[in-house]
């Protein structure tokens, strides 16, 4: 899984019909994995709302490599944005 993955660069769940719920499942998963080298992460086109994105929190907060981060088209509102950038 995402956690025994050493070299994933690019994780792409565009249009996955991701919730908040699964997103609160990957993120776990990826909290786990504080030394993965992912690059992008592409969540366009889901039903993630600010509740999914503070889930994704803690992993945005412990990665040093992630350069880009698309959550567009997603249901998100202001307060997710600001969740995002702190």
């Amino acid at each position: 899984g995402l956690v025994a993955s050493t070299n994933l660069a690019s994780l792409v769940l565009e249009n996955s019909e991701l919730d908040d719920e699964k997103l609160t499942i990957i993120g776990a998963g990826l909290e786990r994995a504080p030394d993965l080298p992912l690059k992008k992460l592409y969540l366009r086109s889901n039903q993630v709302s600010d509740q999914g994105v503070s889930a994704l929190c803690p992993f945005l907060q412990a990665n040093t490599s992630l350069e880009k981060l698309d959550v567009s088209r997603n249901l998100l509102t202001c307060l997710g944005g600001v969740l995002i950038f702190s």
